[in-house]
């Protein structure tokens, strides 16, 4: 009902068995000028990090969808929707998903693993550095955990 009352509609595609069709349907319940936010995680970190992940992370219900950046923005696209924004984030948690999974850490909840816990304080100086933001917005071109679209359907 988000896209009906103007507020922007949350979608998570990785692990949607037909998206294409999931946002025609988005685009067609929405109202004219409904703005849609979707993500999805970048082919740049999916990819590196398969052969450390759980068998199941690529499984249902869970990542069965690589987007690469073209792909993503063509499906937004071809449902009929302007794109507004397409942003690349995530370069920490790209990392921090590979050194999870290589650690073996088991908790979620509450990872205490060293290595987990030494990336979190290496990159914490490292954005406090003066050009730390600057590097960070870099990393994130090259190394994104996600793609975020924040697309319009015409008026």
């Amino acid at each position: 009902t988000g896209a009906n009352l103007g507020q922007p509609l949350g979608l998570v595609m990785l692990n949607i068995e037909a998206p294409a069709g999931v946002v025609a349907e988005l685009v067609r319940v929405g109202k004219p000028g409904a703005r849609y936010l979707l993500c999805v995680p970048d082919a740049s970190a999916e990819i590196l990090q398969k052969p450390v992940a759980a068998e199941a992370h690529y499984q249902k219900p869970n990542h069965i969808h690589i987007f690469n950046r073209d792909e993503f923005r063509l499906l937004v696209e071809n449902a009929g929707l302007i794109v507004e924004s397409h942003e690349l984030n995530g370069f920490y948690w790209a990392l921090w998903w590979f050194f999870f999974w290589v650690s073996e850490e088991k908790d979620l909840g509450n990872p205490t693993h060293p290595l987990l816990v030494s990336w979190a304080r290496t990159w914490q100086l490292l954005l406090d550095t003066p050009k730390g933001l600057v590097l960070k917005r870099e990393l994130d071109k090259h190394l994104a955990k996600s793609q975020v679209i924040v697309a319009r359907k015409p008026d």
